[in-house]
């Protein structure tokens, strides 16, 4: 495997290749002009970010490209992917909540917890404006604190199942769903206008 201690940047003005599990205590940031390829687990202690298409020109992979089966985690931060495509099943984790900034392409089961601690203060997960997390008509399960969805959630045929990182103390660990004010401190608040952006089979919302 790949270990490093401390914080690392890697620049690429071609591509960034791992062909082995990699663990870091640092922040990682891989910016690559050419696309990113992970064939193997990737785990961090701190931040996470990868970014495919850092020079910001269409010319090449320009892609985040997980092959199947690989678990990405940040033990001690958050998780920020660009555009990223996952070749098979895919796990994400992050302690402190995980960004998805541009289209997330997944082609087997795909699980993302944006809160393995369950703690109050991160956790979040994001889906940004015009941005579509596509699981190609297979199961997508998030965890989370609470999700911001500016973008897409697109399941197709597949099912969905969100629940909330928190247990249920008084409305710690409670979900408000839809564009009602009954319940303004809940943990989740999901919109009337998030929930039109999710497609699935199945939808299910539910305590971890």
């Amino acid at each position: 495997g790949i270990g490093t201690s401390g914080n690392i940047t890697m620049n690429a003005a071609q591509a960034i290749t791992l062909n082995a599990d990699a663990s870091t205590t640092g922040v990682t940031t891989l910016n690559a002009d050419d696309g990113i390829n992970v064939n193997g687990d990737f785990a961090s202690t701190k931040n996470i970010i990868l970014d495919g298409d850092a020079n910001g020109v269409a010319d090449g992979n320009d892609t985040v490209t997980f092959a199947d089966g690989v678990i990405l985690e940040s033990t001690g931060g958050t998780v920020t992917l660009e555009k990223s495509n996952a070749l098979g099943a895919i796990t994400l984790k992050a302690q402190g909540g995980l960004t998805l900034n541009d289209d997330f392409t997944s082609n087997g089961l795909t699980t993302i917890d944006a809160d393995t601690d369950v703690a109050l203060g991160g956790g979040l997960f994001t889906v940004a404006s015009g941005a579509t997390l596509n699981t190609n008509n297979n199961t997508l399960v998030v965890n989370a604190l609470d999700i911001d969805l500016q973008g897409n959630i697109n399941a197709g045929s597949g099912d969905v199942t969100i629940s909330i990182a928190q247990p249920g103390v008084g409305t710690q660990g409670k979900i408000q769903l839809g564009d009602n004010t009954s319940c303004p401190t809940c943990t989740m608040q999901v919109s009337g206008a998030e929930l039109q952006r999710i497609t699935a089979s199945t939808l299910t919302f539910e305590n971890s």
